[in-house]
C-alpha cells in the first residue's frame, strides 16, 4: 500500500534515532545503485552494544548478524553486506517490486534473510550504514529463545538454503550445512528446545515439494552466477559455529 520511493520496515520493539530517516534518504540520493540499507541495530537495554551491523550469509547455509553483542563503536564504518535484519531496514521501492514481497510461508523468522538472498540473486546490493541507528529490544514480542522462535528458525533456515542456493553451491555446501544442523541440534538440546528443533525439521521436510517449486521460479529469475554469489557469501563458517553455537549470550 505504500507509495514512497523509499520504504522503511520497522519492528514494533524499536526506537529510531531522530536523524536516521533523513540520513538514509540522503544516502539513497547519493547512491542511486544502492538496493537496500541495513541500519545499525543496537540493543535497547544496552545502547552501546550491537544487535547487528547488517547480516552475512555463510557458506554453510546459516546466516549471522555482523558484530552481534560487540561494542557498537567497533562497527562504525560503512560496509557492503549480504543482507539486513528486518527489524530496521530501508528498501528502494523499485528493488522491492523487482524481488517481490516477503515469503509468507515463513510466518516469522528468517523471512528477511530469504528476501535478502533473493535480492542478491537478482543482482542488488545491501549497504550497512552506521549513521542510521535503531534501538531494538530483541525478541520483545515472542520471548528470547521461546518455543515459537525455536520452531520457526529451525524450519525456515533450511528453506532459505534449499530455495535460493544455485545447484553447484548447493552441492558444495551440503556437507557443511548438515554439520551445522547437527551442531544446532546440540545447541537446542542444551537450551531445552530440542523438541521444537525436531518439529521444525519435520515441518521443513513436509514442505520440500513446495520449496522446490518456489526454487524453480527463483533460479529462473537469477541474474548473477554462482561464482558471484560465492564472493558475496562469508566463507568463515567456523566463526558462525563459535559465535552462534557455543553459547555466547547477550550482556546482562
Amino acid at each position: 500500500a505504500a507509495s514512497g520511493d523509499i520504504l522503511f520496515l520497522l519492528n514494533n520493539d524499536t526506537i529510531v534515532d531522530p536523524d536516521c530517516i533523513a540520513r538514509a534518504i540522503a544516502f539513497f540520493a547519493s547512491h542511486p545503485d544502492a538496493g537496500w540499507l541495513a541500519c545499525q541495530l543496537r540493543l535497547m537495554q544496552h545502547p552501546d552494544v550491537l544487535d547487528g551491523a547488517g547480516d552475512v550469509y555463510t557458506v554453510a547455509g546459516f546466516p549471522r548478524a555482523r558484530g552481534k553483542y560487540a561494542p557498537a563503536a567497533a562497527f562504525d564504518e560503512p560496509a557492503t553486506v549480504f543482507s539486513s535484519c528486518g527489524a530496521g531496514v530501508f528498501l528502494r521501492r523499485a528493488v522491492l517490486d523487482d524481488v517481490g514481497l516477503f515469503d509468507e510461508t515463513y510466518t516469522s523468522y528468517q523471512e528477511d534473510v530469504d528476501w535478502g538472498f533473493r535480492a542478491n540473486l537478482r543482482g542488488h546490493t545491501c549497504h550497512y550504514r552506521p549513521e542510521c541507528r535503531v534501538l531494538h529490544r530483541m525478541s520483545a514480542s515472542t520471548g528470547v529463545m521461546s518455543p515459537y522462535i525455536a520452531f520457526h528458525t529451525s524450519r525456515n533456515i533450511h528453506a532459505t538454503w534449499l530455495k535460493n542456493m544455485p545447484l553447484p553451491l548447493l552441492l558444495l555446501t551440503a556437507p557443511l550445512h548438515a554439520a551445522m544442523t547437527a551442531l544446532q541440534g546440540v545447541w537446542y538440546l542444551r537450551g531445552g528446545r530440542f523438541r521444537e528443533f525436531l518439529r521444525g525439521k519435520l515441518a521443513f521436510l513436509r514442505r520440500i515439494p513446495s520449496i522446490l517449486s518456489a526454487r524453480a521460479e527463483v533460479q529462473r529469475g537469477r541474474r548473477i552466477g554462482a561464482m558471484e554469489l560465492a564472493r558475496r557469501m562469508d566463507w568463515r563458517w567456523f566463526r558462525t559455529l563459535i559465535i552462534e553455537r557455543m553459547g555466547i549470550r547477550p550482556p546482562q
